[in-house]
């Protein structure tokens, strides 16, 4: 089975119980109005306001707002993520700031801040068809192309005047050096100053997440030997408590807090790995569900009550979704799937959204990016498995009610259709593309809004959605309206809001490379 992506896992089960997968009459397909409801100034001086959003801006600060664009509350000012692309400088600190998550009782924000020494960017100048100007960075490689082959030659800090090329290319480093990164806690008022809770030399954090009772904030930490860090530390900047390490690892906590359930990568290769539940303070395993097995899913998750865990089996050969208890006894055997399997709980019913993806091994396959699987929503107690929609889905989010999941099917250029009435938010030439639906669980009927780009970091987010959606979430709290970090036509990072019904159209906020809703 090819590997997808390193991440988090399930378990098997037991009774093979009917499953429909199946779409016997099709989804009901409702398109958005074709002449939408413009936003008037006006409207948003009455309007019912629900939640907050916090945005990350272009340098990498962090601000919060409500859904109309107004109520700004700067949470951070020293983020200078763009100073140096800007004037063209050479290396410099830089500093940024990543993975905002909402405390849940939306009261407090944490966010990393990431401290790194940023190689110098190169510009290319077109002087006409006989020469080329460039100026290299001290991190650019140069590769010079002609009739007589291809050169290359790292040369720092100066300028070179190429002759007849027929083309230049400029490789330029956009990483650096991590210098340190830390988490800070901020009260969502901001009227205190932040609190830092953890630091970190020479390494990055990445994806924060809180215990479901707001105490304790679980984290990622890689290391300068590459090996992955899963700790925790008490909002009140207690003694951080290191549970697990590994070549990487996924997690989630118990309903309870006292506990997490993590898929710990046993190979780089492979889709073997160890799940068990960990004691969170006492850093020691409490169950060994399993060790070293082909678990072909990303995020493990425990059932909203708590009381069980879904996870993957192999029975003749064949691999299935399984409900367990705790202690990785199999409940119950569900539907069969085929390959790479990523799902999220409803958060209000014994209901299970996932993807069934098969990835082909080709290369030419690989090189065409992500092509979706099948998006499935399945009763664990019943077995009742449907298919929710029949275009291939890459990543999606329930609403908080647990009615509507927002769903993103990848597009390529071609693939657009001429007479979709929604509305293109994509730049003239995307590096990647979706569709963008939501669609009422119960009945499948779905609402086709329109195609985006989206930034990097929302990118990002949609690649590990499993992940994400257990730490953030683009809904609001009212569950009819959705936050989107999307490169708008002018190439610009842009923070959209949208009603997920389709009918009105979409708000841009600010400028920005992510945003999330609060959860209340």
């Amino acid at each position: 089975m090819t590997r997808m992506h390193k991440g988090v896992l399930w378990i098997p089960a037991l009774l093979l119980l009917s499953s429909c997968a199946g779409l016997p009459s099709g989804p009901h397909v409702v398109l958005p109005q074709q002449y939408r409801m413009a936003q008037a100034p006006l409207v948003t001086m009455f309007e019912r306001h629900s939640g907050r959003i916090a945005i990350l801006d272009d340098n990498g600060n962090l601000v919060i707002m409500d859904q109309t664009g107004g109520n700004v509350v700067k949470i951070t000012s020293d983020g200078d993520a763009n100073a140096s692309q800007q004037s063209g400088s050479t290396s410099s600190l830089e500093t940024a700031y990543q993975y905002p998550a909402w405390s849940p009782n939306a009261q407090q924000i944490a966010i990393v801040e990431m401290n790194s020494v940023r190689a110098s960017t190169s510009r290319t100048i077109e002087l006409g068809a006989d020469a080329v100007t460039v100026q290299r960075g001290d991190q650019s490689v140069t590769i010079q192309q002609n009739s007589t082959g291809s050169t290359a030659q790292r040369d720092p800090g100066t300028m070179s005047v190429f002759q007849q090329p027929s083309r230049v290319i400029i490789e330029n480093s956009t990483g650096g050096e991590v210098i340190n990164s830390s988490i800070f806690l901020a009260s969502s008022s901001g009227k205190t100053p932040l609190q830092e809770l953890y630091n970190q030399k020479g390494g990055s954090v990445g994806y924060l997440d809180w215990s479901p009772d707001g105490t304790q904030l679980g984290f990622l930490a890689q290391g300068q030997q590459g090996e992955t860090n899963l700790s925790v530390v008490p909002k009140d900047a207690g003694k951080r408590f290191r549970v697990l390490a590994g070549i990487s690892a996924a997690w989630n906590w118990r309903p309870d807090g006292k506990a997490i359930i993590a898929k710990v990568d046993t190979s780089n290769t492979g889709n073997t790995a160890d799940l068990d539940e960990w004691t969170v303070q006492s850093g020691k395993p409490a169950v060994t569900l399993q060790q070293n097995t082909d678990m072909p899913f990303t995020t493990p998750s425990y059932s909203p009550d708590g009381k069980a865990i879904l996870l993957t089996v192999t029975t003749d050969g064949h691999t299935y979704l399984a409900l367990a208890d705790r202690q990785g006894n199999i409940l119950r055997q569900l539907s069969p799937v085929k390959g790479y399997v990523s799902y999220v709980w409803s958060p209000t019913s014994a209901q299970v959204a996932y993807i069934d993806t098969v990835v082909s091994s080709s290369d030419n396959d690989l090189l065409q990016g992500p092509t979706g699987g099948t998006l499935h929503v399945l009763d664990v107690n019943t077995g009742v498995d449907r298919v929710l929609t029949p275009f291939p889905v890459t990543s999606f989010f329930w609403s908080p009610n647990g009615q509507r999941i927002a769903a993103f099917s990848p597009v390529k250029p071609g693939q657009m259709m001429t007479n979709f009435p929604g509305m293109d938010l994509t730049s003239s030439q995307p590096g990647s593309m979706y569709m963008l639906q939501t669609i009422d669980v119960s009945t499948r009927a779905a609402r086709l809004l329109f195609y985006l780009e989206p930034t990097d970091a929302f990118s990002r987010m949609l690649d590990q959605f499993d992940r994400f959606s257990q730490a953030a979430t683009i809904w609001s709290p009212d569950s009819d309206h959705l936050v989107l970090s999307i490169i708008d036509a002018n190439q610009q990072s842009s923070i959209i809001e949208t009603e997920a019904s389709g009918s009105v159209e979409p708000r841009v906020l600010s400028q920005g490379t992510l945003a999330v809703w609060s959860p209340r």
